[in-house]
């Protein structure tokens, strides 16, 4: 049984690293199945039998990313309402090969769109853990979506820029910028 998970996690990351190299060099609606297939040196069958779609595809290599950097959340989090936004950032850093072509063209709107539904859940349980609806000067919906869409333009800005600024230094710019709304959002 581990020696199968280990070919399905091979062949996984095979179709995952094709399909990245070719949102750098293309158009997301340009790319084709076929040419995610040839290029990872898979059949087409084996393809169907992990993803039925393009779109499937992209949608789980977002919950695998989104889901790591969820971790990171929660390790970081000790009882504080922080964000590890250098963490986010190093492991975006990591990958930055692979994720450049995420973050372009309407590539960009699908992961804009699965970012904001994954972490906008997130988000909201990470700050009800650490702080009462009832107790806060704006409705948490609200604070969500303003800090969830905040942290993915950085990000999104970050990477198309270069990432010309470490992520240390990029996550004291967010916070310096953005942390003194959501204190006082808390009405802490």
């Amino acid at each position: 049984m581990e020696k199968q998970d280990r070919r399905i996690q091979k062949t996984k990351a095979a179709i995952y690293e094709s399909f990245s190299s070719l949102l750098m060099e293309k158009k997301y609606d340009a790319i084709t199945i076929q040419e995610i297939i040839d290029r990872a040196n898979i059949g087409r069958s084996t393809f169907y039998s992990h993803f039925e779609t393009k779109d499937e595809l992209l949608n789980n290599i977002c919950d695998e990313i989104f889901e790591s950097m969820h971790i990171l959340l929660e390790e970081y989090a000790n009882g504080e309402v922080r964000v590890p936004i250098a963490k986010f950032l190093s492991h975006i850093e990591k990958n930055k090969k692979q994720l450049r072509g995420f973050f372009s063209d309407e590539c960009s709107n699908l992961i804009t769109r699965n970012f904001k539904g994954y972490w906008n859940a997130k988000f909201k349980d990470h700050i009800l853990s650490h702080k009462s609806e009832k107790d806060m000067k704006v409705p948490i919906d609200f604070l969500v979506n303003h800090v969830v869409s905040s942290i993915l333009e950085m990000m999104k800005w970050w990477i198309n820029s270069g990432t010309k600024y470490t992520p240390e230094e990029m996550e004291q710019y967010w916070y310096t910028v953005t942390y003194p709304a959501i204190v006082a959002a808390l009405g802490t």
